[in-house]
Order: structure tokens, then C-alpha cells, then sequence
């Protein structure tokens, strides 16, 4: 019996009720793809493994995982317009061993998840048993006549099984459906012609999808006015996830920065410097340069930006 509780002090513990899967030993919360905030993390086990020859108690933990970027089509049961005995719930069931699969001979067919409200969704993953030659994905936020769905993603003349969509494709809606065609798998046997090759004919079928929630980002250092109404910040994933970014109100000095993170350095300790430095300017405007540093090493190319004379100017009007 495991339980898991979380607090933001140290103080006031809330309890996130646990659930297991099809995995034996893995253990996952209850209530899934929710984000929430929290600082410390609490497990209580009280009753651990007890062998049966033995009789000694013992409890080992393999892993345990904080997931930034939540799957939020996991354990949601979509809707299918093509169907064969192989349920839709078994693309978001988080087992490889298990596929939905169209009707036989099906040359199209489309399969909405719904996110249960409006999210927002950045990149995308997906495993075919049967590989479809396009996928278009659409979003909208209703899925009835009045439905307004907008293309996010368009994948053409695929032969492969396993396809990633990138962070850059993101979006908010609340619904997501991908439609597929072209079967790939054009020679399957017929269920009641068994190796009768008249009448072979074509199968999609689909392992696992997955939608993945963009959360957020926060700033992390940078410079400030007084007030607070003026800033330069480095912030982490406001924009894209994994993605470094220099923020300013009004969007005065803000620059995306390259993409170029690995998730190798989670857990790693990075060492961040952004500088700033007057190169022209003219009696109402300056000129700064902003550079970026990322463990001493320039993280994309400094850049020039056009600012007003007194923003964050003289002394003690910045911190």
C-alpha cells in the first residue's frame, strides 16, 4: 500500500491518490494529465513486499519521474468512425502490446480525442501497427455540426510507424482528431478468406497517441524597474517548451532563443548570464545589445534593440 502526498511549505500535505495499470509495479496518479504546483513530495509506503518463502518485508523504488509535459489523451476514450473489434481506448491505454484497428478494406478513418476542456497542446506523438501514408490532424473546441476545425498538422507520403510532431506545432482547443489514409497495408488476409489472396484488401490500425500539454514557463533573473513595469528577463518556455527566451514588456527587447536544449541536462546544474550594453542612440532613443550566455558559451547571436531614454536609466532606477 502506497501513498503519495504533496506541499508547497513543508506544512500542509495534500494527498494525490495513486492507481495501477497494466504494468505491473507501476504506479501513476489517479487523476491524470492535471498539472499542478508543488515542492515537496511525500511516500508513505505501509505495507511492503513480503516474499512468501522467506517471510522478510522489503520495498525497492526504480524510478520515480516528474512529468513537466503531461500526456493528456491518456486513460480519454475517443471517438471512431471506423471500427473492427479493436477498441479506439486502446491507443491512449499506454500499452504497445494493444492497437485500435479499422474495418477491413478501409481506405480512410478518423479518431477524436477529447482533452475533457480546452488545453493547450504542443507536439505530438503517435505509433502505427498498420502505417497510414497521411495524417491530417485538426483541433477545435466543440465537436458537433457547428464544429470549426482548424488543420494544425499535415503528415504526407509516410512509411513509417513511429512519428514525432514537434513542440513548434502548438495549439489550444479542446478536441483533436486525426483522420488516415493512404493504407500502406494493402495485402491483408480477409477474416472468412484466409490465405486467399483475391481478397486481400487494406487495414489501418493505431498503437498509441499521445498530446502533450504545454504548462508554461516562468522567468528566471534578469533586469527590473523599480516598479516592476519595466523589465529584461530570461525566461524558460513561455513561448515553446524546452525553450530559452529573453522577455520585456510591450515585447520591447524580447528575442527567442535557438532550440537547441537536450534532455540530457535535466538535473544539471546550467550557469545563465544575459549583458547589456549602450552601442548608439540619439537624444530620446539608445541602442543596447543584449547577449546570452549559457554555461559561458553565447546561446544564440546578441541583437540590437531600439529603446526609449529612460527606460531602466540612472541611478537606482533598475534592480
Amino acid at each position: 500500500v502506497v501513498y503519495l502526498s504533496i506541499s508547497e511549505d513543508e506544512v500542509t500535505w495534500v494527498e494525490k491518490p495513486l492507481s495501477s495499470g497494466n504494468v505491473l509495479g507501476l504506479l501513476t496518479l489517479e487523476e491524470k494529465g492535471l498539472t499542478f504546483q508543488v515542492r515537496y513530495v511525500r511516500m508513505w509506503i505501509q505495507r511492503g513486499f513480503q516474499d512468501a518463502e522467506t517471510g522478510q518485508w522489503g520495498t525497492t523504488i526504480r524510478d520515480f519521474g516528474v512529468l513537466q509535459f503531461s500526456n493528456m489523451v491518456r486513460g480519454k476514450v475517443p471517438v471512431v468512425d471506423s471500427l473492427w473489434e479493436y477498441p479506439a481506448a486502446w491507443t491512449v491505454d499506454n500499452n504497445m502490446n494493444t492497437e485500435w484497428t479499422s474495418r477491413f478494406g478501409a481506405l480512410e478513418a478518423q479518431l477524436i480525442y477529447d482533452l475533457g476542456y480546452r488545453r493547450n497542446v504542443a507536439g505530438m506523438t503517435w505509433s502505427f501497427g498498420h502505417v497510414a501514408g497521411r495524417v491530417d490532424v485538426h483541433y477545435a473546441d466543440r465537436n458537433d455540426n457547428r464544429s470549426n476545425w482548424q488543420r494544425a498538422y499535415a503528415l504526407v507520403g509516410n512509411v513509417d510507424a513511429d512519428i514525432v510532431v514537434p513542440t513548434t506545432v502548438h495549439f489550444k482547443c479542446r478536441f483533436i482528431r486525426l483522420t488516415l489514409q493512404e493504407p500502406r497495408t494493402r495485402e491483408f488476409w480477409h477474416p472468412d478468406r484466409f490465405e486467399d489472396t483475391e481478397f486481400w484488401d487494406s487495414i489501418l490500425s493505431l498503437k498509441d497517441f499521445k498530446a502533450y500539454e504545454h504548462t508554461g514557463g516562468g522567468g528566471v533573473l534578469g533586469f527590473q524597474s523599480v516598479d516592476g513595469m519595466q523589465y529584461t528577463t530570461i525566461a524558460y518556455a513561455l513561448r515553446q517548451p524546452g525553450q530559452w527566451i529573453i522577455s520585456s514588456e510591450a515585447d520591447v527587447a524580447t528575442q527567442d532563443l535557438p532550440v537547441n536544449y537536450s534532455f540530457n541536462d535535466v538535473g544539471q546544474l546550467v550557469h545563465l548570464a544575459m549583458t547589456k550594453r549602450k552601442v548608439g542612440g540619439t537624444t530620446t532613443t539608445r541602442q543596447m545589445e543584449y547577449a546570452f550566455y549559457r554555461n559561458g558559451l553565447t546561446y544564440g547571436e546578441p541583437y540590437t534593440v531600439t529603446e526609449s531614454i529612460d527606460r531602466m536609466y540612472g541611478p537606482g532606477s533598475a534592480r
